[in-house]
């Protein structure tokens, strides 16, 4: 998978109150099902570094992991890849005029010539760097 590619995730900012307790109930469940692992808890060395020991509680852990993300997948809304509902924040009030005067300016060069000094390739250049800016 590249970086680039869009992958969603919970929206914990979308979910209602009913998902939350959905996820909740989901989640006690499948907790249920996971033994505690026993041998770790009877341990009373608080150094302990028997590999079994570790093993275990490293498998616990990733089963508690799997099984909140599980629960978050099933139960919470997810994002939204930016801009699939036609709109990206922002765009209107402040990348559309930049580009459009980016534009502009680079037609009028294309029109005078594409020259390489003066004030209208000064111009062009300015308005294109503010694009590939971000200002």
């Amino acid at each position: 998978m590249s970086s680039l590619e869009y992958k969603p995730r919970p929206s914990w900012s979308r979910a209602n109150a009913q998902c939350i307790t959905d996820y909740k109930e989901t989640l006690r469940v499948k907790l249920s099902n996971n033994a505690v692992p026993k041998d770790v808890l009877l341990c009373s060395n608080v150094m302990c570094c028997n590999n079994n020991h570790i093993d275990s509680l490293s498998r616990y852990a990733n089963q508690i992991t799997d099984a909140c993300i599980r629960c978050a997948d099933s139960t919470i809304p997810c994002t939204k890849r930016r801009g699939s509902r036609g709109n990206i924040p922002g765009w209107t009030e402040i990348v559309a005029p930049t580009r459009e005067a980016s534009i502009f300016w680079h037609i009028m060069w294309i029109a005078c010539g594409r020259p390489h000094t003066g004030i209208v390739c000064d111009i062009m250049r300015k308005t294109e760097t503010a694009i590939s800016c971000g200002n």
